[in-house]
């Protein structure tokens, strides 16, 4: 029988020496537990994010370059230390919390043990960009682990998706691990109404607005049924205005590459344009799809709030027809 130190569904705490209280307001994960005697060195918990769930490893040569699928939902991440004195390695660690988590019914969507190299390069920053080195920063040479060992893995079960990230850099004397876990769920916000007179009056005074109202699924440009209201609303307003020609914005948050984010901008710009002229017979001739990305925030993306806000589409007034 094989001997396990994982331990789910309970919070320990430990009194260890050269250490101060964990953080205030800090627990172990639920299902996810600790490595026996490692130590709380830093909590952060959102009532919503979304971030990559990998799938596979990136690479030196491409570290955009890995499957994965977008996740969104209440976000907890918790670091540990396992303090020198139990003379831990990272195997041993990540062994503990692979097996452990199979045996709380989790499946293992992937997991990578060996080195940075193999188990993707700077995989940490591509996970989490922007923000790697605050949410994590209590990991010692998290976005840098200088080809020492680092293993990882992807997990779910129900709506829970979990991430483990167990390293050691060689400058540092113990193990640390980071576990990133989301409970999938969508954003409870309050529904904006689109209106004709609001959107002439937003491009009488600034030339543009906000299209309040139009949802895509995540990660995607496919619209949802939410979206249906807005857009015969904005059907209304372009045939009202058919001497206009206006841009059709998108808009995203920095969660992931530039260009990832400019093409998936311009597609949803597009999946709104070609809405319009299948099911409201608006003349797209009017129109022009332009994606920019995170290029131009109504926000700042450093909360969930402002990330929301920046995931946007915009109507903005390009000319009069004839000019």
């Amino acid at each position: 029988m094989k001997a396990r130190c994982f331990v789910p569904f309970l919070l320990l705490t430990y009194a260890v020496a050269g250490y101060a209280s964990e953080p205030d307001g800090s627990s172990d994960i639920d299902g996810v537990g600790r490595y026996p005697g490692s130590v709380i060195v830093q909590y952060e918990a959102t009532s919503y994010d979304e971030g990559a769930f990998p799938l596979s490893a990136n690479s030196r040569t491409d570290r955009n370059a890995f499957d994965s699928v977008v996740v969104a939902g209440p976000r907890t991440t918790v670091v540990y230390d396992v303090p020198e004195a139990l003379n831990a390695t990272v195997l041993g660690v990540f062994r503990s919390f692979s097996d452990g988590l199979q045996d709380a019914g989790f499946v293992v969507d992937w997991e990578c043990v060996g080195s940075r190299d193999t188990c993707g390069f700077f995989f940490p920053r591509t996970l989490f960009p922007g923000e790697a080195r605050t949410r994590f920063q209590s990991f010692r040479e998290f976005t840098n682990l200088n080809g020492e060992a680092v293993n990882m893995l992807s997990a779910k079960k129900d709506a829970q998706r979990v991430i483990l990230v167990v390293g050691k850099s060689p400058r540092s004397q113990i193990v640390q691990y980071a576990v990133d876990a989301y409970v999938l769920d969508d954003l409870e916000t309050e529904d904006l109404v689109l209106t004709t007179e609001g959107i002439a009056s937003d491009i009488a005074q600034a030339g543009t607005a906000t299209l309040d109202g139009i949802y895509f699924e995540t990660g995607s440009a496919e619209l949802t049924d939410q979206s249906r209201d807005s857009l015969a609303t904005i059907a209304e307003f372009l045939r009202a205005n058919s001497d206009d020609r206006f841009l059709v914005v998108g808009h995203t948050d920095n969660v992931g590459g530039f260009g990832d984010n400019q093409q998936l901008s311009e597609r949803r710009a597009q999946a709104v344009i070609r809405y319009l002229e299948r099911y409201h017979d608006t003349n797209v001739g009017l129109l022009r799809s332009v994606g920019v990305g995170y290029a131009a925030p109504a926000a700042s993306n450093a909360t969930e709030t402002g990330r929301l806000k920046n995931r946007r589409v915009e109507l903005v007034f390009e000319r009069a027809s004839g000019e």
